[in-house]
């Protein structure tokens, strides 16, 4: 097999094999490694990550320095190759990921099943490969040793690094006031990508004045958590910004330089230290790793976290890889890939919008027919539902019986057949359910009209606001749905906004779309999810690159929709803001679109646009 040894500590930065006293020699006759239990299982790996660890590891720097020679690895994700006798949990063919001390620079690895995560089919299996070490280091770090809550305030150093972005993530994920720090414009376009609450960027500022004047603005007192990965003059510098009772998380020295925290003002400001070792839990506490590891996947599976990969490379490239590291270009991970999974992840990809987790609101898609999604939106403290579009009522009902859900009402966006054809059926397979739909807009089946800001409930902490959306058809509803004020809302738009698109003028003027697209559903909170009526992503993406071809946002989404589809994945939800920067019909307002196509206003781009894509055979 392929692998990768280090013969001696040295700079991973040298190609292998350059020269005898390179420290990495890559081999392509390495024994393919045995079972050595019963319990034991063979993976094919089909990405690994690096982290700093290993980096550190093969220089001779890190605390666990394994016997000569050795193959350095972690975190990875593959395949299962083959079982021993005693296996239970896995079978040839699972997606899985783990981690090592050593040995997944290879392409096979062997770990007891008790190691293993099983992976979800059609699981991003190069994302799946990061999550381990970068991911699980924050998760246990902040949620399980510091126990971050909502409202806390979380400074983050190198913020843009594998673990940086992890915690920034994680960090809102639980609520926290999130203050990020990294260097360049790049990271920290990023970093507001990810919804980070202020950046410091340090190659313009200072961040003692930096942090005090957003603490200022915002009237709050200080740090409540430092997430250090970094040491040295950095966090000299952060520990003046804690407040009292404030925990500091020691995660690594970047650096190079391990700071001193002085013990005096530790005991006076009544702080907290842990120091975090991420590996020795696999030794001292595994049930804390599996719990993490668990939480991890489920929110990497239902896309409330997103791997950002800035670097992928081959084997024989790995010095590439940590030149990368080294030189400090990654932004996010970088990764080493085997087979197919090479041509998955090619530099830079996607960064998605995070979603704060929803405690109150699950929603749930339900594909219908070739190309439609009706959805199921569920109050999860008393289990009551609302089907939005049931065009397939049977399977609609089915799903919300197989989740234990009572449905209550229909929201029907707009009378077309594919929407609202399956409204008297729902009808008759769950009586007394009350079905919505817009006052001017003949929806069949309708037992109750809306209006324009007609307000619904659901269960006990859902609310529904109509919005009058019309030029697809005159009387298109679009239904903007909240839960507690910490979720992220979101909003059922039906065949007026898709994904990158909206809805031909079929019942309306070019001026009614505007005013649903940019001006209604456009001010909406950037953070709002969009649900649209169809599975057109992929080809709006497409034409969108027509209009805007050097739109880099819209390049990176068209090959991340494709990669969804192609693992026959949703490419839904998107987001507002996700829209305003990739979706050409939204983005009239701006002077460069109005140049692209012409047009002297954002209604006459509008028109112009949708003219085009009428006509567009792609």
């Amino acid at each position: 097999m392929e692998a990768l040894l280090c013969r001696r500590n040295g700079d991973p930065t040298v190609p292998p094999n350059s020269s005898e006293a390179s420290a990495l020699a890559f081999s392509t006759a390495q024994p393919i490694p045995e079972l050595n239990s019963p319990t034991a299982v063979r993976v094919r790996i089909r990405a690994t990550s690096l982290n700093f660890a290993n980096y550190l590891q093969i220089l001779g720097k890190y605390q666990e320095k394994p016997p000569f020679p050795f193959i350095p690895g972690s975190d990875y994700s593959g395949v299962v190759e083959s079982v021993g006798p005693g296996v239970s949990k896995f079978k040839i063919g699972d997606p899985v990921c783990s981690f090592a001390s050593t040995g997944s620079f290879a392409q096979f690895i062997v770990a007891d099943e008790n190691a293993l995560f099983r992976l979800p089919d059609g699981c991003d299996l190069v994302a799946a490969a990061a999550l381990p070490v970068a991911y699980g280091t924050s998760h246990v770090a902040l949620v399980q040793r510091a126990q971050l809550s909502s409202g806390q305030v979380l400074l983050v150093l190198g913020a843009a690094g594998g673990v940086g972005v992890s915690a920034v993530q994680i960090g809102k994920i639980c609520g926290a006031i999130v203050i990020a720090v990294a260097r360049g414009e790049e990271k920290v376009r990023l970093l507001k990508s990810l919804g980070v609450d202020h950046v410091v960027d340090l190659s313009k500022g200072n961040v003692i004045e930096s942090v005090k004047g957003f603490l200022k603005t915002r009237k709050l007192k200080g740090v409540d958590v430092l997430y250090d990965p970094v040491g040295g003059k950095l966090t000299k510098e952060s520990l003046k910004l804690l407040n009292w009772g404030a925990q500091i998380l020691v995660i690594g020295f970047a650096s190079g330089e391990i700071p001193v925290i002085p013990a005096n003002i530790a005991l006076v400001k009544n702080w907290t230290i842990h120091g975090l070792y991420w590996g020795s839990y696999q030794i001292h506490r595994p049930g804390a790793l599996g719990d993490s590891m668990e939480k991890l996947m489920f929110w990497l599976t239902s896309g409330v976290i997103k791997i950002h990969i800035s670097h992928t490379y081959s084997l024989p490239e790995a010095n590439l890889a940590f030149a990368a590291m080294k030189d400090r270009k990654v932004i996010g991970k970088v990764m080493i890939a085997f087979g197919d999974e090479k041509k998955v992840v090619s530099g830079p990809i996607r960064t998605e919008p995070v979603y704060r987790p929803t405690t109150t609101m699950k929603i749930i898609h339900v594909p219908c027919l070739q190309d439609n999604y009706s959805y199921i939106i569920i109050d999860e403290a008393t289990k009551e539902g609302a089907a939005v579009d049931p065009v397939e009522p049977e399977k609609v009902v089915r799903v919300a019986g197989e989740n234990g859900v009572e449905l209550k009402l229909v929201l029907t966006t707009h009378h077309h057949w594919d929407h609202a054809g399956g409204n008297e059926k729902i009808k008759d397979l769950v009586p007394g359910i009350r079905v919505y739909g817009g006052s001017v807009d003949n929806v069949k089946g309708c037992t109750d009209k809306l209006e324009n800001g007609d307000k619904l409930s659901l269960g006990r902490d859902i609310h529904i606001l109509a919005l009058h959306t019309p030029c697809h058809t005159k009387g298109h509803i679009s239904y903007y749905v909240t839960g507690k004020d910490e979720e992220d809302p979101a909003v059922f738009t039906g065949d007026t906004l898709f994904i990158a698109g909206c809805g031909k003028f079929f019942e309306g003027t070019a001026e009614q779309m505007y005013q649903s697209l940019c001006v209604t559903l456009g001010s909406l909170p950037k953070p709002t999810r969009v649900y649209c009526g169809h599975e057109y992503t992929v080809k709006n993406l497409q034409f969108a690159l027509t209009v805007e071809p050097d739109n880099a946002r819209t390049v990176q989404k068209f090959s991340w929709a494709q990669q969804k589809r192609q693992a026959q994945l949703p490419t839904v939800p998107s987001t507002i803001e996700e829209e305003l920067e990739t979706n050409p019909f939204m983005r009239v307002d701006l002077p460069e679109i109005q140049d692209k196509v012409g047009s002297k206003s954002p209604v006459e781009a509008l028109k112009e646009i949708r003219q085009r894509k009428d006509n567009w055979r792609g």
